[in-house]
């Protein structure tokens, strides 16, 4: 059986001609996407190790405040 939509995609960024599935794999990212919540912190986190910055390479997600609950929280 050949290899599903996401196995190909991390092969290619692992510079492999393939991956399985329980398989630990290192794979150059093309952006990480956070969630409102957490993204913050873990942004903070990635840009204190990393030598490159990953800003540009970021997407934030509006997943658990959208929509506010009414005017007073929404700023």
């Amino acid at each position: 059986m050949g290899m599903t939509i996401a196995e190909k995609i991390l092969a290619i960024h692992a510079g492999r001609e393939s991956v399985s599935p329980k398989e630990i794999v290192d794979a150059r990212i093309d952006y990480v996407m956070m969630n409102d919540v957490t993204g913050l912190p873990a942004f903070e986190v990635f840009e204190e190790f990393r030598t490159t910055p990953i800003s540009e390479k970021s997407v934030l997600i509006q997943d658990h405040y959208v929509p506010m609950a009414g005017q007073r929280f929404s700023g």
